[in-house]
């Protein structure tokens, strides 16, 4: 999945660290005057940004393999999902509550892999749009709502059994919809199963085991 990792988001720094760090090194190592080395500091700041570049959606998907429009949506939906699961994560590693964070991180796998099959085939965002668009914001804003919960001295405790109950409820919808990723698989499992049965029975090849 496209998603951008810590050295890529700190590219800038790191290029300027690489590309500062040239110049006095070549100047001692390999005895060139200041003057000489700074294109060369240069080039390797923006050679460290290029590479560090985060990966787009679908940089490798074939070209003409799926419509523009479709790709282009699939693409919008996400970008915004990634962020979304950033945020979760981010909250999830300050919950103080073992159970409840293991249920965001639950949700936060559940998600990625929703979000890496449709990186695969954007033919199958129907499928888990609204759990992208909608369900996956609003799951992260729910455990916000709960961190911030837990970092008061007196917390609702009516309000904090609802936000767990939620959470539970969440985690069931992000599995069903999971769940409608696979579903086409095993409608052809089922539809191989019943003709490999046939096919042995006619060809009368099953033989009964002793």
């Amino acid at each position: 999945m496209a998603t951008r990792g810590p050295l890529a988001d700190n590219r800038d720094l790191i290029a300027g660290i690489g590309g500062g760090g040239f110049a006095p090194l070549a100047t001692f190592v390999f005895d060139l005057p200041l003057y000489a080395t700074l294109p060369g500091a240069i080039l390797v700041f923006i050679g460290l940004r290029l590479i560090l570049a985060p990966k787009t959606f679908f940089e490798d998907l074939p070209t003409g393999k799926f419509a523009k429009a479709r790709v282009d949506l699939a693409r919008d939906v996400l970008v915004k999902a990634d962020r979304a699961l950033s945020e979760l994560a981010q909250t999830a590693e300050v919950i103080r509550q073992e159970h409840v964070q293991e249920q965001l991180l639950h949700l936060h796998r559940i998600a990625t892999d929703i979000s890496i099959e449709v990186e695969k085939d954007p033919g199958r965002l129907n499928q888990v749009q609204r759990l992208l668009t909608y369900y996956l914001p609003a799951a992260s804003r729910v455990a916000t709502g709960y961190a911030a919960l837990e970092r008061k001295f007196s917390p609702n405790e009516e309000r904090v059994i609802e936000a767990q109950v939620m959470i539970e409820r969440l985690d069931q919808v992000f599995s069903e919809y999971a769940d409608r990723l696979v579903m086409p698989e095993v409608e052809n499992l089922d539809i191989d199963l019943q003709l490999l049965d046939d096919a042995i029975r006619d060809e009368g090849l099953e033989r009964v085991r002793s």
